[in-house]
């Protein structure tokens, strides 16, 4: 009886932690802007780096501290561009940069760089605002381009 009581509550606390990472995936594809708090979240979780309970909040600090943000003035709120999804995924995957990336860390470089390696399609620009579902194509297809290339 006290197995099956256990079972039952081990069963009950998976399915609520599953559930809040369902959720939160639910509301970035249904962003209309994706912020750096997303952004940061599903690269470092994706990447294993930061914990999928983590708020936006905590995974942009967490990747910020580790320096995988460059912009001094963002914010975990704010609306993300392509070419700083680029600079995060580049960093969060340890991407092979071209010369120019690696000297300036200017993002549009960096943004170059994955579309060279066909992870951005090239419909989108560096400035272009990403919506919650194409930021979730790019780190995707980030994800299995350089998912072997890890440390």
């Amino acid at each position: 009886m006290k197995k099956m009581l256990f079972l039952m509550l081990f069963c009950f606390c998976s399915a609520l932690v599953y559930s809040q990472a369902a959720a939160k995936l639910t509301d970035i594809i249904s962003a209309e802007k994706a912020t750096y708090g997303q952004t940061c979240y599903i690269a470092g979780a994706a990447r294993g780096i930061i914990s999928d309970e983590l708020s936006f909040e905590e995974a942009f600090q967490a990747l910020k501290a580790k320096g995988y943000i460059y912009s001094k003035t963002a914010q975990a709120n704010d609306p993300i561009t392509m070419k700083h999804i680029a600079s995060i995924l580049s960093n969060t995957w340890n991407v092979q940069e071209s010369m120019m990336a690696i000297t300036t860390h200017l993002p549009r470089y960096q943004f170059r760089q994955l579309q060279a390696y066909g992870v951005i399609p090239g419909m989108y620009t560096p400035d272009y605002p990403a919506s919650g579902r194409d930021m979730l194509g790019v780190v995707s297809r980030c994800a299995s381009e350089f998912a072997g290339a890890q440390e």
